[in-house]
C-alpha cells in the first residue's frame, strides 16, 4: 500500500521540490540516527539470528544422520521442532534485513521518479528554469544522500545479506557433515 500524495502548501512547483529537498535531507538524518542508535542491537540481532539458525540446522543434521532407519521415526518430532525453529529465526533475519532494504530502494524510486520529471525539456522562461534546477539538485542529493542501514559499521544490511547467511549456514553444516563422517569411519580415512 502506497501513501497518499500529500499537498504541500507552497506557491510554486520550485518552492514545492525546494520543500522535497528539505523533507528528504531531514528523513536522510533521522535515518542516519536511527543507524547510530539501532546499529550495534541490529547487529546482534542479525548474528544471533544466524547462529540460532546455524545451531539449529545443525541438531537436524545430527538427528538426520544418527537416527537413521527405525529409530528416526521416533526423532522425527524433534526433527520437524528444528525445521520450525530454523524457519523462525531466519524469519527474524528477514524482517530486519527486508526492512532496511525497503527504506533504500524507496528512495532509489525517488531518484527514478525525479529523472522522469527531468526529461520533460524545460521551456525557456524564468519558471521553468527555476524548476528545472531545483530538480537537478534535488536529484544529485538523492544520489548522494542515500539512507542506509548498517550493522554497527560492519555491514550494510540489504538484501544480499540472505544469500550470505544460507551460504555460511551451508558451508558451516558440509564441515560439520563432513567431520562427523571422518569420525564415524576412521578406518577408511588412515587407508587414504
Amino acid at each position: 500500500m502506497r501513501p497518499e500524495v500529500i499537498n504541500l502548501p507552497c506557491n510554486s512547483e520550485e518552492e514545492e521540490v525546494r520543500t522535497l529537498r528539505e523533507i528528504h535531507d531531514t528523513l536522510c538524518d533521522v535515518a542516519a540516527q536511527v543507524d547510530a542508535v539501532y546499529g550495534l542491537p541490529m547487529l546482534g540481532c542479525l548474528s544471533t539470528h544466524l547462529f540460532n539458525c546455524i545451531t539449529v540446522l545443525n541438531l537436524l543434521l545430527s538427528i538426520t544422520l544418527e537416527y537413521q532407519g527405525s529409530a528416526g521415526a521416533e526423532m522425527e518430532g524433534l526433527a520437524m521442532l528444528a525445521i520450525v525453529w530454523a524457519l523462525f529465526y531466519f524469519g527474524g533475519f528477514l524482517a530486519v534485513t527486508w526492512s532496511c532494504s525497503t527504506v533504500a530502494s524507496e528512495c532509489c524510486r525517488t531518484a527514478d521518479l525525479v529523472l522522469k520529471a527531468l526529461l520533460r525539456p524545460p521551456r525557456n522562461t524564468t519558471t521553468d528554469t527555476e524548476l528545472w534546477y531545483q530538480l537537478q539538485m534535488f536529484l544529485q542529493q538523492l544520489l548522494h544522500r542515500r539512507p542506509r542501514f548498517t550493522a554497527c559499521g560492519f555491514f550494510v544490511i540489504d538484501l544480499t545479506n540472505i544469500p550470505s547467511m544460507v551460504a555460511a549456514a551451508v558451508s558451516y553444516l558440509v564441515v560439520i557433515a563432513q567431520a562427523s563422517a571422518k569420525e564415524e569411519f576412521p578406518e577408511e580415512n588412515e587407508a587414504r
